[in-house]
């Protein structure tokens, strides 16, 4: 289902971080240009990202640190400890993948497709 963010503009320019569709709330973030939108809950523990920080291209989960690519969704294992390292390496890391929703920009509105 595509659903409409907001304008280009306001996107582009971080007027609009967050929006909720049929009660569930997403996240709004551009990196360079690219615009990113992802549910705003960590698929970890459920940390809400909408009070998350950015480093480079990461997306960081306020509860536990955990750093997701804005450019595949992937979780950056490098950075944190051994024993977590391990479990979640033992859970699965495409469990751990942060879900991309896909983007169009269409005569100066973004869109989603959820």
């Amino acid at each position: 289902m595509k659903v409409l963010v907001g304008s280009e503009f306001d996107v582009r320019n971080n007027f609009i971080t967050e929006f909720s569709h049929e009660g569930k709330p997403y996240v709004v973030y551009c990196y360079k240009r690219t615009i990113c939108v992802f549910a705003a809950k960590c698929p970890h523990a459920q940390g809400d990202l909408r009070r998350a920080d950015y480093e480079d291209e990461y997306v960081v989960c306020p509860s536990h640190g955990l750093r997701f690519s804005l450019k595949t969704g992937e979780v950056d294992v490098n950075d944190i400890k051994d024993d977590f390292r391990n479990n979640i390496i033992a859970r699965g890391i495409d469990s751990m993948r942060l879900k991309l929703l896909p983007v169009e920009i269409e005569d100066g509105s973004v869109y989603v497709e959820i």
